[in-house]
């Protein structure tokens, strides 16, 4: 049996859901318990590391995807789940279930490459980190002081890239990238800019 909790990756993989909108609240203290419990029989009795990252190999269609262990939804597609709140407690429910200290690690992911390729209605921004990070690009008009949100690029080190949409021809725009790693540090590149054509 395949379930189908995330698109294009459901073959050989696991997934686990919370009922409730973690975005602004923590998962009750029963509800934690029991997913670390699972989190604990799955690792244990399949010999997974709960603190390290591996290479999901899709064993149907051969695609493959680096990241950890245990991960949230949005480190494999464009979406909010599982919550901003119980996304940013998985570094410590890794380290519950892994029965180690927390990590002390502080160090930010470091963005580089950064470039920006303007059309006339779009832009497509590369970049690559040196570490498994979430990076959240953000671009507003030459002048203003309001960033606007694009969508979240969950992969890793190598490849990445995300397009900017509809933005006015023959207009300089402003841009940034912010990664965040597992146990969140975080790093903001300097502004850049950009002239649609």
């Amino acid at each position: 049996m395949v379930a189908a909790h995330v698109g294009g990756f459901n073959s050989g993989n696991t997934g686990i859901a919370l009922l409730g909108t973690l975005t602004a609240r923590d998962p009750t203290p029963s509800a934690r318990a029991m997913l670390e419990d699972l989190l604990g029989e799955l690792t244990a009795r399949h010999g997974i590391d709960a603190t390290g990252a591996s290479m999901y190999v899709n064993p149907v269609n051969g695609v493959t995807r680096t990241v950890a262990n245990i991960s949230g939804h949005r480190d494999w597609s464009a979406t909010e789940c599982p919550g901003e709140t119980l996304y940013a407690l998985l570094p410590a429910i890794r380290d519950t279930v892994a029965g180690t200290p927390p990590v002390t690690d502080t160090t930010a992911p470091v963005i580089t490459a950064v470039t920006a390729a303007p059309k006339p209605s779009n832009a497509t921004v590369r970049w690559t980190t040196d570490e498994a990070s979430t990076t959240l690009v953000e671009y507003r008009r030459a002048g203003s002081t309001s960033w606007i949100a694009s969508a979240h690029d969950a992969r890793l080190t190598t490849g990445h890239s995300m397009t900017i949409n509809g933005l006015a021809r023959r207009t300089t725009y402003e841009y940034r990238a912010t990664s965040s790693d597992a146990l969140s540090n975080t790093s903001t590149t300097p502004v850049s800019s950009f002239v649609t054509k």
